[in-house]
């Protein structure tokens, strides 16, 4: 950048480009100047790129979340954000909007088949993709929508929740009796509530014989948010096999969480951290490690016997479909089982 030069008015003056356009700032002294410039700059930066078919795919797909998806809702818009993020831009995100082709997409939706996303994951992708170049089209960005006519790619079939097997409940509740995360597992088991929900559980929330539902974690941000549905909000009774688990009411904080994570060392030890939806799958993979330990030991002492057939691992989804099926084998009426498992319908 060229130093800047006093003019015949008695002021500095130093010309600069920002998005291919022409700028100056002017000042009595060089150290003023400088400071006019920085804050020029950042003024700049903060406003809304210049709309141009130059710009890049990532400075396009901010600009049109910001302006363009401001009516969404907020699960809506915050998946939108995060396929932009990881998936659109971070593949495609450096390139110029008039120079992106179909087959650049395309190869964007076969990587995530060929990673295992799920058709879900992909199919929305793909309508993001339409709707992001659709509206560059309008705005006479780009030529063409190149994601008007892409294929979608073979995705692997999604995984089916299932109900556990007699000899899968009794491996689980074994295991459950000396695993750190026996109490979580078993709130799972026996209440039905997903996994987020059971994050976003605070001491507080065990209190008369009942779990009160009324949060979950945002497994996109970690945050603690309203469950997704005003049928979400509920209170579901605590059964007898699980209450010894559970803290005494009143015998903790209020506000602390039910379930922390725990230490990395061998002990461990409770950190006072609420679950993030990562370390929520960690700890659900050791448990279903435990698990195998607790199979190999009791197949051994004879008592449990061979599987008939393999069966898919399970997940901890499974467990809500497990307390989902115990109710329709107790006789509990649909709409009753409906309003405790959260469903906004029957």
């Amino acid at each position: 950048m060229a130093r800047p030069k006093k003019g015949a008015d008695g002021l500095y003056r130093q010309n600069f480009s920002y998005n291919g356009k022409r700028y100056a700032v002017r000042s009595k002294n060089p150290n003023e100047l400088s400071r006019k410039m920085q804050d020029k700059l950042r003024e700049l930066e903060n406003k809304s790129p210049l709309l141009h078919p130059e710009m890049t795919v990532a400075d396009w797909a901010q600009e049109w979340l910001r302006t363009c998806n401001s009516n969404l809702r907020t699960a809506s818009f915050e998946r939108t954000r995060g396929i932009l993020a990881n998936h659109l831009c971070a593949h495609l995100g450096h390139m110029k909007l008039n120079a992106v082709r179909p087959i650049h997409l395309q190869q964007v939706l076969n990587r995530l088949a060929e990673a295992g996303k799920s058709l879900d994951t992909v199919k929305h992708t793909l309508q993001t993709a339409n709707r992001l170049f659709r509206s560059a089209q309008e705005n006479r960005l780009v030529e063409d929508n190149p994601a008007r006519a892409l294929t979608l790619p073979q995705c692997a079939a999604p995984q089916s929740h299932r109900a556990l097997t007699a000899r899968e409940r009794k491996i689980l509740l074994r295991t459950a009796e000396t695993h750190r995360a026996g109490p979580w597992v078993l709130l799972l088991l026996y209440t039905g509530l997903r996994p987020g929900e059971s994050a976003a559980l605070d001491a507080r929330d065990v209190r008369g014989g009942l779990i009160h539902v009324s949060k979950a974690l945002d497994g996109r941000t970690n945050e603690i948010k309203d469950p997704k549905s005003r049928a979400g909000v509920r209170s579901v009774p605590i059964p007898q096999p699980l209450a010894p688990f559970l803290p005494r009411e009143g015998s903790l904080p209020p506000d602390r969480p039910l379930f922390t994570q725990f230490g990395r060392t061998s002990a461990h030890l409770p950190t006072g951290k609420r679950h993030t939806k990562q370390s929520l799958r960690t700890l659900w993979a050791d448990f279903a490690a435990a698990m195998a330990e607790t199979e190999q030991a009791m197949a051994a002492r004879r008592e449990i016997l061979a599987p008939r057939e393999p069966l898919p691992p399970l997940t901890p989804y499974d467990l809500r479909h497990t307390y989902c099926t115990d109710l329709a084998r107790s006789g509990v009426p649909l709409v009753t089982a409906s309003r405790l498992m959260g469903h906004s319908s029957v």
